[in-house]
């Protein structure tokens, strides 16, 4: 991982709050093979993952001569009006010492076994997990019992963020090429007792938070007090971290059902992640890849 943030232009876990800092970097590497790689930083202050990714599909095709009419949508300051306050970043919930990034590597058939074991316990009404949310969910459970025996019993032990993209949230839905940073974090709480806490567990906990982002949540956002209530799940669980009372684990995914497997970077404190690395729930299911 050492090596892939010398590719990067700006290093993403020490960015300076206090200084101007360029809204978007690109960086060209030339390697002895011959080839090449471009790496880019954008800032979340502009743009997320999603308009990222239509700015690099537009740039990638006209590079090969490929004319492809894609307009992008730059209407977001009027659909969520600017707010001059100051900006909460709790500065509690990213560690940045002791941690080491593994990537871990699920493909079609671990993703479709694993979907069926997810499924076990869930309601005759309730949908099969996506792959996302089977992969969040295993992820999740296997950190937890790195963790036995931390947190105090009947408090909440882990708090787990997904990020949301709510463009296709709204009524009616913004076009899909809707520039901005235009996202959220659903924020689940999964309390810790004696029983062991199994998978279709962590999906329902996580479907529960990800159902309330909706229209009447992203109406709430676009009103005078839209700031603070955007805030909010960041503040309390800042609070409890601090406390000592939970583990916080942030997930984004912005998956394409195109491919047939996900690979998941993890990153967790090395202690943890020794542990992790370990877990034979994780390892009947994924490959530690190669040089991670």
């Amino acid at each position: 991982m050492n090596l892939v943030q010398q590719l990067l232009p700006l290093d993403p876990y020490n960015i300076r709050t206090d200084k101007a800092v360029a809204a978007m970097a690109v960086q060209l590497n030339f390697f002895d093979c011959g080839g090449m790689g471009i790496r880019i930083w954008i800032s979340h202050k502009i743009a997320d993952v999603a308009t990222l990714s239509s700015f690099l599909v537009v740039w990638a095709t006209r590079s090969r001569g490929v004319v492809e009419n894609i307009t992008p949508s730059l209407n977001s300051a009027t659909i969520f009006p600017p707010r001059y306050k100051q900006i909460f970043m709790p500065s509690n919930l990213i560690k940045r010492e002791k941690i080491v990034t593994k990537r871990f590597v699920f493909d079609a058939s671990s993703l479709a076994r694993m979907k069926v074991k997810a499924s076990k316990g869930l309601g005759m009404d309730d949908c099969a997990p996506t792959r996302v949310e089977a992969v969040t969910a295993l992820i999740c459970k296997s950190s937890m019992n790195t963790k036995n025996g931390t947190s105090g019993k009947g408090r909440p032990s882990m708090a787990i963020s997904h990020v949301v993209n709510l463009r296709e949230r709204m009524v009616p839905p913004l076009p899909e090429h809707s520039f901005g940073s235009i996202w959220r974090f659903a924020v689940a709480s999964i309390m810790k007792d004696e029983r062991n806490i199994e998978l279709h567990e962590f999906v329902v906990q996580l479907r529960k938070v990800i159902r309330k982002i909706n229209d009447d949540y992203v109406r709430k956002l676009q009103g005078e007090d839209g700031f603070s209530h955007a805030c909010k799940p960041l503040k309390e669980t800042s609070e409890l971290v601090s406390q000592g009372e939970v583990e916080f684990y942030r997930f984004s995914s912005w998956d394409s059902s195109s491919s047939d497997g996900i690979e998941a970077w993890v990153t967790l404190e090395e202690e943890d992640m020794a542990k992790l690395e370990c877990d034979h729930e994780l390892l009947e299911f994924c490959l530690l890849a190669k040089g991670s």
